[in-house]
């Protein structure tokens, strides 16, 4: 439905997101999140660009490749709990 949480990019540049901040509430940071992710090979290539989105709960990490939109964030990113980084899907 459309009660969701906005959901906005954090970071569209090439390698992991290394100088933006924590969002308010999070205890995991960006960069944090995108290692779990390179972690676990066989979710995104990491040979693409991927792209770090966020919610008010949590983090999501897609593959630029599929368009970079909130849409897509939602749809294909591997979204990741900002609180425990744990990976959720």
């Amino acid at each position: 439905g459309c009660t969701a949480t906005q959901i906005r990019l954090l970071w569209d540049q090439p390698g992991a997101p290394s100088t933006i901040g924590t969002p308010t509430g999070f205890q995991i940071t960006p960069k944090q999140a995108y290692d779990t992710v390179y972690q676990a090979p066989w979710r995104l290539s990491p040979k693409h660009l991927w792209h770090v989105y966020a919610d008010d709960n949590n983090y999501y990490i897609v593959d630029a490749l599929f368009g970079s939109s909130p849409r897509s964030a939602r749809k294909y990113g591997v979204i990741i709990d900002g609180k425990t980084g744990q990976l959720k899907n």
